[in-house]
Formats: structure tokens, C-alpha cells, sequence
């Protein structure tokens, strides 16, 4: 990976003020590997690296002993971003953002303008990105590579700090650069990565990734990316299997999004598809989104407890897969998903056959 980072900065070099702003933990990323290489390109620089939160709860102790040992060696501040004071950006620093090009269920992919826009937003500007009115006129989203007007507003955003982005796309393809056409060669890139191809099931066993399986706020992207894609491949169960610790989540979106599942799936979808929806606090889509998943499919969670609002909510809780297929009398022809966030499946195409 630092050979890759290397390679992809070339001969980038920064000497004045310098922000480098990178993605918390819910995010994939090995810090020890991927910052070495870009902090090496500024000697004598002042640099402050900022982990962008967004409205997520700050980092632990143990999240942030990575970036602790790098400080030691590179002398740089580490700041983690709060929403209700946003640091401000000087016109004399340089900006990098790092980020991680994953799919994003308003902007495609993640990484570019997301990073320092949401990642570093004051929780107004978070508030009105994530409001009703634009989910409304966004539909199967996630993972697209075209223009949508989430994405516009992002860009705009950043346009005056003009940042440098050193884009992670799986598959160990990095892409550096300015502008959102650099982005645009980063989501085409992953969007290669992202998706399989899968025959239509009666079921799917969604197992979550570390990086998303904290709170069930990250962990039921699983879920609403394989309902919510272009092509569903299933409108039977989906089976979330993460730990979440933290349970709904414990950062201040977490904490609206469990907070607007009181309201129940019925009364989300109702508010949503008023010609006024109402004003919502950031995080709060997630719930909206998850009722209309939920409208496309059956959804339950594999845990070893129960969360008392999800099931109020209507998706169940099960300890162990065996438990949710014997409940549920689920029958052969289903499919393991070791890693719904990355590899999201999707119903195949038929073959095409015949002259056009």
C-alpha cells in the first residue's frame, strides 16, 4: 500500500500550512500504511491532520493509537472534528483529503468532496444535505457513477478550497489529484469493484465488515444497499449479521436516527412522500431509508442480543443464523455475502443472445 501511495503522489510536495483530513473508523483504512508516504511530501510543513466525524461519535482511545504513534513521529496536531464548532479552513493551507471510494447511499461513492463537506460539516450544513426533500429526489443512488444532486452540492462546497484527494479504491488502485474529475476516475475504478452479479435468491446472509459493524446506524447499509440497488436481486430476507456493540449507535446522527425509528416504518414512508416532508435532524434518513428497504424486503439481525427499537421497528433479532433459518423456515437456494458493503449484489442480466 505505501509503495501504491508512493507511486500515486508522485511528486507532490508541500512546504507551507498543510490539513490533511481523513475518515474515522467507519471507514477501512490502515493509517500506519497509507499517511507515512503522503506525510513524508511535507518537510517543514505545519500540519494538522483532522479526522472528519461528521455527526459520528468521536474516536476511542484504541481507534486513535495509530494516528498517535504517527504523531509522534511526524509532529503533526490531530483534531477530530466537531459539527457544532467546525474548524475553519485558511486561505493559505493546503487541503488533502483521504478517503476511502466506497458506495454511498446519496452521493454514489464516498471519498472526494464528501470527505471535507459532510466529513467536516457544521451540523446545519449536515442537516440540510441529509433533509427529506433531496431523498425524495434521489432513487438507486448507490454506487452510480452519474451526477446527482447530492454530489453537486458537495462539489460546489468545497470549490473555493480547491483540495488535493488521495482516493482508495479497493482492489489496490489509488488516485490522486484535483477536482471532480479525479473522482470520477476513482468511482469508475470502483465501480468495477462494488457489485456481483448474482442469480435471484429467496434469501440473503449479509456478514458486515469490521469497519461498519460497530452500530447498527453503519451496519444496516448491508441491508439498504441490496434492497435499495438498481437491480434487487432478492425480496425475501435479509439477514444484517454484525455485533454492534454500540447498538443503534452512539454519535449524535445515531442517536436521531434511533430517534426517528419511534415513529415506525409506516409514518416514515408517510413523511417522505409528503409534497412538504418535514425537517429532520442528520442521521435521521437512515431510518427513512431503512423503511423503504424494508418495502422491497424483509429485514432481520443476527446478534447475540436483541435491540428492543428494531424490533418495535419490525425487523427482528436472532443469535445465530441457524436460529433466524429455523424461525423463519428458510429453504435451501440462498446466499452467503461475506461482504455486503464492497462487493453489494445485484440481480444479473440475461444473457443477450441473437443479433441486435
Amino acid at each position: 500500500m505505501e509503495a501504491l501511495v508512493e507511486k500515486a503522489i508522485g511528486s507532490f510536495r508541500v512546504t507551507g500550512p498543510v490539513i490533511v483530513v481523513i475518515p474515522d473508523a467507519t471507514r477501512p483504512i490502515d493509517y500506519a500504511l497509507v499517511l507515512p508516504p503522503l506525510l513524508r511530501r511535507m518537510p517543514n510543513a505545519s500540519m494538522t491532520v483532522l479526522v472528519a466525524l461528521g455527526l459520528h461519535r468521536p474516536m476511542t482511545a484504541a481507534e486513535l493509537q495509530p494516528l498517535l504513534a504517527l504523531k509522534e513521529d511526524f509532529g503533526f496536531e490531530l483534531v477530530q472534528h466537531d459539527a457544532d464548532s467546525p474548524r475553519p479552513f485558511g486561505s493559505n493551507e493546503t487541503i488533502v483529503t483521504v478517503g476511502v471510494v466506497e458506495p454511498h447511499q446519496y452521493a454514489g461513492f464516498s471519498g472526494g468532496a464528501k470527505t471535507i463537506a459532510i466529513g467536516c460539516g457544521s451540523r446545519a450544513f449536515i442537516r440540510e444535505m441529509h433533509g427529506l426533500s433531496l431523498l425524495q429526489r434521489l432513487e438507486n443512488v448507490v454506487g452510480s457513477e452519474g451526477p446527482n444532486p447530492f454530489a453537486d452540492r458537495l462539489w460546489e462546497a468545497v470549490a473555493d478550497l480547491d483540495p488535493y484527494h488521495l482516493l482508495i479504491v479497493p482492489g489496490d488502485s489509488i488516485v490522486f489529484g484535483k477536482g471532480r474529475a479525479i473522482h470520477q476516475i476513482a468511482c469508475s475504478l470502483a465501480a468495477e469493484q462494488h457489485f456481483q452479479e448474482v442469480d435471484p435468491v429467496p434469501w440473503m446472509h449479509l456478514v458486515v465488515p469490521a469497519s461498519k459493524s460497530q452500530s447498527f446506524y453503519q451496519a444496516s447499509r448491508a441491508a439498504t444497499y441490496a434492497a435499495l440497488v438498481d437491480r434487487p436481486a432478492t425480496d425475501g430476507w435479509l439477514l444484517v449479521d454484525a455485533a454492534c456493540p454500540e447498538g443503534l449507535g452512539l454519535g449524535a446522527g445515531e442517536l436521531a436516527f434511533a430517534e426517528a425509528l419511534t415513529k415506525g416504518s409506516e409514518q416514515l414512508l408517510r413523511e417522505l412522500n409528503q409534497d412538504e416532508p418535514p425537517e429532520t435532524s442528520g442521521g435521521a434518513q437512515r431510518a427513512y431509508v431503512l423503511a423503504q428497504a424494508m418495502e422491497q424486503a424483509q429485514i432481520a439481525l443476527i446478534r447475540e442480543t436483541p435491540i428492543a427499537e428494531l424490533e418495535a421497528f419490525g425487523i427482528p433479532c436472532f443469535s445465530s443464523f441457524d436460529e433466524a433459518q429455523r424461525k423463519l423456515g428458510l429453504q435451501a437456494g440462498g446466499i452467503v455475502v461475506t461482504d455486503p458493503i464492497h462487493k453489494i449484489p445485484r440481480r444479473r442480466l440475461p444473457t443477450q443472445t441473437g443479433s441486435p
